[in-house]
C-alpha cells in the first residue's frame, strides 16, 4: 500500500467481470505475482483495501488460509503470505474537475467548480489554479 501511495494511488480493488477482463487482457499472460488491495486482515471475510467487497474472480484460491491475495501468472487470485515479496498492482484515483459557468451579464458571479471521485480519495499533492483564459494570469489557488 505505501508503494501505490507514493504513486497517488492505492492496491488494486476490481468490481467487476469487465475490469478482470481489462486487467487480464494486460497482464494475464505475462510471468508476474502482484498484490492486490483484497485481504482479510481486519476481518474473517476478504475486503479489499478501499472498503468495498471482494469481487472474487473466476479462478480464486484462497485454500492456503493466508490473509493477503495476489493476481499470479495464468489469471489467477491466490492467498499468499502477506509478507512475501512480490511486485504490486496499484490503481490510480481519478479526479474530475468540472467548471461550471452560467453566462450572466456583467460580472460571473454564478460559477462554481466541482471536484468529483473515489470517495476519501485524498488531494494531497494537487493544486487548483484559476487563470484568466483572456491574460493567461493566475488569480487564485489552491493546495
Amino acid at each position: 500500500q505505501t508503494i501505490c501511495g507514493t504513486l497517488h494511488s492505492h492496491l488494486a480493488s476490481i468490481h467487476s467481470q469487465a475490469e478482470w477482463d481489462q486487467i487480464i487482457a494486460k497482464f494475464g499472460t505475462a510471468n508476474v505475482t502482484a498484490w492486490t488491495g483484497l485481504n482479510s486482515l481486519t476481518s474473517t471475510e476478504f475486503k479489499f483495501t478501499d472498503g468495498t467487497p471482494s469481487w472474487l474472480a473466476p479462478n480464486t484460491d484462497l485454500s492456503s488460509g493466508d490473509k493477503c491475495v495476489a493476481l499470479q501468472d495464468k489469471a489467477l487470485f491466490k492467498a499468499m503470505g502477506c509478507d512475501t515479496k512480490n511486485t504490486v498492482l496499484c490503481r490510480r484515483q481519478q479526479v474530475l474537475i468540472s467548471e461550471v459557468e452560467t453566462d450572466t451579464p456583467s460580472t460571473d458571479d454564478k460559477e462554481f467548480i466541482e471536484l468529483t471521485g473515489e470517495p476519501n480519495y485524498p488531494l494531497d499533492g494537487y493544486t487548483l489554479v484559476l487563470f484568466n483564459g483572456g491574460t493567461d494570469k493566475v488569480y487564485q489557488s489552491w493546495q
